[in-house]
């Protein structure tokens, strides 16, 4: 407000899911110090997209009040988070459901919209979108959709001779295979997700069994599992990156050889 001309300048909030009023009072002072009050209402009409899966006239039979000052969540890989401040509050009978990308799983009250997940061991950060759905018993519903940055603890190993920074990226991915009995070899190419000035080895494989070869360039791997195996049988194997300096990351990779009788 100028307080000269009472002049009033406003932004109306963003992403309301429901119309709201609010009412501004102006106050005018003379040089007495007697006052004059104007109070003035405003409406805030909302655009909300309400989304409609069979065919109702998409009229949401509730309010549903999100958190908008929540829009990008950080975790820790590896973390259990619970998130129960997605929706502050609702009003009608709202059930609400949860959906996120790539490998992120999560559980959703369907009474409340409070969000449990356990972030994955990555070893590179990487962000999930988490989208909560609230519907209404006619099925109509409306949608919020926060983002969900996983940080990696990369762990950088350093021999006596360098520095502990690896000159290069390294971004590991897969770290669970699993083969059927009776495969001869498969290849895998997923274990490393990309990578730039190192050079790759694999190590401690828990057993002569599992035949495992690596791509010393590319981290792509040539696996030959054992014929036969009694029940389903677990092995692991370190794969190394390292850079010039002697530098270097690794990831220990689960072999699942699943029994078909």
């Amino acid at each position: 407000c100028d307080s000269a001309t009472g002049k009033i300048e406003l932004k109306a909030p963003e992403n309301l899911t429901f119309d709201y009023t609010y009412y501004i009072t102006l106050t005018a002072i003379d040089k007495d110090g007697k006052t004059l009050d104007k109070i003035i209402s405003l409406q805030v009409d909302v655009d909300d997209t309400i989304h409609t899966e069979n065919g109702k006239n998409r009229m949401f039979d509730g309010d549903v009040y999100w958190n908008e000052n929540l829009s990008l969540r950080t975790v820790q890989a590896g973390d259990s988070v619970s998130l129960d401040d997605i929706e502050s509050s609702h009003e009608g009978a709202i059930t609400f459901s949860a959906t996120a990308t790539g490998d992120l799983q999560v559980d959703c009250n369907p009474n409340t919209g409070d969000i449990t997940f356990k972030a994955p061991n990555l070893d590179f950060d990487r962000t999930y979108n988490i989208t909560v759905r609230a519907t209404d018993a006619d099925g109509d519903y409306i949608e919020k959709t926060i983002a969900i940055q996983v940080d990696a603890d990369d762990t950088i190993y350093k021999t006596e001779f360098s520095d502990g920074i690896l000159d290069g990226d390294l971004y590991f991915d897969r770290d669970k295979i699993e083969i059927d009995e009776g495969t001869r070899s498969v290849d895998i190419t997923d274990v490393v997700y990309s990578s730039t000035g190192v050079k790759f080895s694999v190590s401690e494989v828990s057993s002569e069994d599992l035949k495992v070869q690596c791509d010393s360039n590319t981290g792509d791997l040539t696996i030959c599992p054992p014929e036969n195996v009694d029940g389903d049988k677990t092995y692991y194997f370190t794969i190394k990156g390292v850079d010039a300096d002697g530098d270097y990351m690794t990831k220990t990779v689960t072999v699942t050889i699943k029994d078909l009788t």
